[in-house]
């Protein structure tokens, strides 16, 4: 009786937490840009689209509309808008054009992360074939844009970065979100030994493959971990709706 009362009252074993299932990365979604700037193409970073009610956008980082993506110096929001005559965007896995623009979005507060990361955005309009570009681009693949959350992630949470990373293999790498606010976000990367370079302006998807930020840059902290800094989705959300808005008037 008394074994039998132990087995009974005896807490039932923790379980094991689950970790969250990455999300897919369907061609086109994850993308490499080259800008045009005057007479100058170069590669930079990374980029991805979102659907806003019906509207596609690319999504990038601003500071590589400068140093940080190989430019002398670094143009302002209003800039973009006249400066860069060009973004192309090719799949970030196999190198099939995605897709152009030639229209940006004025984000007139955008800037490098200094103060904060949600200044740090570059938005443009992707153009729709039509005539004889519509009939040759059939077989082509579209962008492939993601719903953008209205909420930043929560402290604790996973977060995947989808783009390539140099030498891997995988299309996402998880990280846990340790500081989140409306003008920043960071998370601690599981793998630590990942090289950074040329993920700027990737998108921060959640489990279900929402975006609920923009990754932007990080580093190593002195025990080794590894710390990316990223624009949550709220800030993005607040300044693609107004410069939509801005365009229509």
């Amino acid at each position: 009786m008394l074994a039998l009362l132990l087995a009974t009252s005896s807490p039932a074993p923790a379980e094991t937490p689950v970790a969250p299932t990455a999300p897919e990365v369907p061609t086109c979604s994850a993308l490499r840009p080259t800008f045009r700037v005057g007479s100058r193409s170069y590669p930079a970073g990374s980029a991805f689209s979102v659907d806003l009610d019906g509207e596609t956008v690319l999504v990038t980082a601003h500071h590589l509309l400068g140093p940080g993506g190989g430019l002398p110096s670094q143009l302002s929001g209003p800039q973009v808008a006249t400066e860069v005559a060009l973004v192309t965007v090719a799949d970030a896995f196999g190198g099939t054009l995605c897709g152009s623009s030639s229209e940006a979005l004025i984000v007139p507060d955008a800037q490098p992360m200094g103060d904060g990361t949600h200044r740090d955005l570059a938005l443009f309009v992707p153009k729709v074939p039509t005539g004889v570009d519509r009939i040759q681009t059939v077989e082509r693949p579209k962008l492939a844009p993601r719903q953008l959350a209205t909420t930043a992630p929560a402290v604790g949470s996973t977060l995947f970065v989808a783009t390539g990373f140099t030498g891997q293999e995988a299309k996402t790498f998880p990280a846990e979100v340790v500081e989140v606010s409306e003008t920043s976000l960071y998370y601690r990367f599981e793998d630590p030994s990942l090289e950074l370079r040329a993920t700027s302006g990737a998108a921060l998807l959640d489990a279900d493959g929402v975006v609920v930020g923009m990754h932007l840059g990080g580093g190593e902290l002195e025990d080794g971990t590894l710390i990316g800094a990223g624009n949550p989705a709220p800030a993005i959300r607040q300044r693609l709706e107004a410069a939509l808005t801005a365009r229509k008037k």
